[in-house]
């Protein structure tokens, strides 16, 4: 049994169609329109009854083989962490990951110019890069497919980047959860996935109030020069400041 066949969803804007899976680890997905009620799209609905019958789906090899050498996998965390009980077909997602602006101010080794606005200008300044540098805003789209699915049993929300804390595509989406969600207060936990270079201005602090718990998962792969070096152009001072004057300023 997997809590996030049933009960999550992912979803990636920055592609001509809205790519869609259950988990952000899946090794693939499928095209969904977000201008439909798209929950119950055969695509979900072909995984979660294969689950039902305790079958292993070949998008799942990630988790399986873990498991298969007596690890912890995605799977065995998220059904601990979702607390969803049963093979039972929900109205709405718990879990949502949501990759819509890949603006970055970093051009991580460990990434790639897929996920980082930097790494494409930085190429295309050596020739390396033959595409416009993406540029695209769909955080109107985004709304839209949030507004087709049932958000009663939203218990996690994820901003995946790009740096999310960069700019104000992601705020705006954040306002439109908070106003949104049914219960966001009360269960609500939303997630920036941070690179751990930007400040969160005051300006949003009443609005991280109107949630259960706003995470900050910082990404530092190593320390001093180490984290330099993966994390290119970063400084490792900057970086501890930010997160030292994060810990002491926000809700």
């Amino acid at each position: 049994y997997c809590s996030m066949i049933h009960g999550g969803l992912s979803l990636d804007f920055t592609h001509k169609s809205v790519k869609a899976s259950h988990c952000c680890i899946m090794d693939t997905g499928f095209s969904v329109d977000p201008n439909t009620k798209f929950w119950n799209n055969i695509g979900f609905k072909n995984l979660r009854n294969l689950n039902k019958k305790d079958i292993w789906h070949s998008d799942c090899n990630s988790c399986r083989t873990l498991e298969l050498t007596g690890q912890t996998s995605y799977r065995t965390g998220m059904n601990n962490g979702l607390g969803i009980n049963g093979k039972t077909d929900l109205a709405g997602p718990a879990r949502i990951d949501l990759l819509f602006d890949i603006s970055c101010n970093l051009a991580c080794r460990i990434c790639s110019p897929g996920y980082s606005t930097f790494w494409q200008k930085h190429l295309k300044e050596n020739g390396l890069w033959k595409k416009p540098v993406y540029g695209e805003k769909t955080k109107d789209k985004v709304i839209t497919a949030l507004s087709n699915i049932d958000l009663s049993n939203l218990k996690q929300l994820v901003f995946c980047g790009g740096e999310t804390l960069l700019g104000k595509e992601y705020w705006e989406v954040t306002k439109w959860l908070a106003n949104n969600v049914p219960n966001a207060k009360e269960q609500l936990t939303l997630c920036f996935q941070t690179n751990g270079t930007q400040p969160i201005p005051e300006k949003y602090f009443d609005l991280i109030e109107d949630f259960y718990l706003v995470k900050l998962h910082v990404s530092i792969d190593g320390v001093r020069e180490k984290f330099e070096y993966q994390r290119w152009p970063a400084s490792w001072n900057q970086v501890t400041d930010n997160i030292l004057h994060l810990r002491e300023t926000v809700p």
